[in-house]
């Protein structure tokens, strides 16, 4: 029989699992590991051996409390697979530009969910998946998504140059020093770290190097744009670009 749930809603009342699911999950465990692990990798919906991920997640809590690691590995392969395929349609790297990390992070957490499974004060945090597991992945997934932009809000998308009096822009070092300050008060202090080390790398390149780096990889302005802000044409402006980038890279493996 299923265990039951213990995690209440917004509302105060238990989560609830659908009738179908209950029925899937007391005949699953019932079932020995071999034929589970066959049923898990089937992902035909009309299939008669079919397991919804809602029944998988609670077969996996199962396993993951009795200590059957080899039971719980062999179905969270299949279900994160499954996950997976969710993710790049929901997630597709043509919409955030640093989607597959997004991906990750996402698929990292449901993991590490599963592995506290047995923590205390840990025990119902999957109580949802068992009830609505889309729409639990779709709030975990947002969640990620909103993150990964207020991240690159805080961090990445400064201020436009200002011009001066001259009609010349903000210096690369005021513009690194914006970036360095919102780094020391961003969301993640993880990626603040990162973002500080990429700052101090920049700082290191050559100064037609260095610029071509602020006015197009951080600033956001076109080749041609950063050209004509240099006075040089926007074929000069990739090859800074490229010579910059193989300068980091080279730093990055010299640590």
């Amino acid at each position: 029989m299923a265990r039951p749930l213990t995690k209440k809603g917004k509302d105060g009342n238990l989560y609830v699992r659908p009738r179908a699911i209950e029925a899937k999950i007391d005949g699953g465990l019932g079932q020995s590991s071999s034929v589970l692990a066959e049923r898990a990798k089937q992902n035909d919906r009309k299939a008669v051996g079919f397991l919804p991920s809602e029944a998988l997640v609670h077969l996996i809590r199962d396993a993951v409390r009795r200590g059957d690691e080899r039971l719980a590995n062999a179905l969270i392969e299949p279900l994160l697979k499954r996950v997976e395929a969710n993710l790049k349609n929901t997630i597709p790297d043509s919409r955030l530009r640093n989607a597959e990390a997004v991906r990750e992070e996402v698929i990292d957490e449901l993991v590490t969910l599963i592995a506290e499974t047995r923590e205390p004060g840990h025990d119902d945090d999957l109580d949802y998946f068992e009830c609505k597991f889309g729409h639990a992945l779709r709030t975990l997934r947002v969640n990620h998504v909103r993150k990964e932009t207020t991240y690159r809000k805080d961090l990445v998308e400064l201020p436009e140059a200002q011009e001066e009096a001259d009609g010349d822009i903000s210096t690369d070092e005021e513009i690194l020093a914006r970036l360095s300050k919102a780094a020391q008060t961003g969301a993640s202090q993880e990626h603040g770290l990162e973002l500080d080390e990429l700052i101090e790398k920049v700082r290191k390149l050559p100064e037609d190097e260095r610029r071509a780096v602020t006015l197009v990889r951080i600033i956001g302005h076109d080749e041609i744009t950063a050209g004509k802000i240099c006075g040089v044409t926007d074929r000069t402006i990739r090859n800074r670009l490229a010579r910059a980038t193989k300068r980091l890279k080279n730093y990055g493996e010299n640590r």
